[in-house]
C-alpha cells in the first residue's frame, strides 16, 4: 500500500531533486510561487535559462536546470484565467 505524506512548509526549502513551477508562456519569472523559485534558484541564471527556450505553448511543459534549489524545474504553462469562459478547463 502507497502513502501519501503533507508536508506544510516552502516550497523551496524543500529536499529534493525536481520542483515544477506553475509557469506563463512567456517563461518569466512572476510573483508568488514562481517569483519565491526564481529567486530560490538564482532569478538571473534561471532567467537566462527560459530567455534561451523563448516561450512555452499553453498546456506543455519545458525543463530548465535548477541551479541553487534543486538539479531540475520544470515549467508547466497552465492557461491564463479570464473568468472560465475561455475554455481554461480544456486548455489545461
Amino acid at each position: 500500500m502507497q502513502t501519501i505524506e503533507i508536508i506544510r512548509q516552502s516550497i523551496t526549502d524543500l529536499d529534493t531533486e525536481i520542483i515544477v513551477n506553475a509557469a506563463n508562456k512567456r517563461l518569466q519569472a512572476g510573483g508568488g510561487v514562481c517569483g519565491y523559485i526564481f529567486e530560490a534558484a538564482g532569478r538571473s541564471e534561471l532567467q537566462k535559462a527560459c530567455d534561451a527556450i523563448g516561450e512555452c505553448p499553453t498546456g506543455s511543459a519545458v525543463i530548465t536546470e535548477g541551479f541553487k534549489l534543486c538539479r531540475y524545474i520544470v515549467h508547466a504553462v497552465g492557461p491564463e484565467w479570464r473568468g472560465g469562459n475561455d475554455n481554461e478547463p480544456e486548455q489545461l
